[in-house]
């Protein structure tokens, strides 16, 4: 997923290479993050769904 990191940033490359490991979701408030890793889903086949929420819905 090395190759992913210029397109996603380090530890966006990491996340979504975990969740495709593991062939789980992918949540994220990030708009832009969503419309890449759809794009590059092809690199990443074991991520089965693709969340988009707005930034108030976010928790800490």
């Amino acid at each position: 997923m090395l190759e992913m990191s210029a397109d996603l940033g380090a530890v966006d490359a990491v996340n979504a290479s975990i969740a495709n490991l593991y062939g789980t979701s992918f949540l994220t408030v990030d708009r832009k993050l969503t419309e890449i890793i759809f794009n590059k889903r092809s690199n990443l086949p074991n991520i089965k769904n693709i969340y988009y929420t707005i930034g108030k819905n976010r928790d800490y």
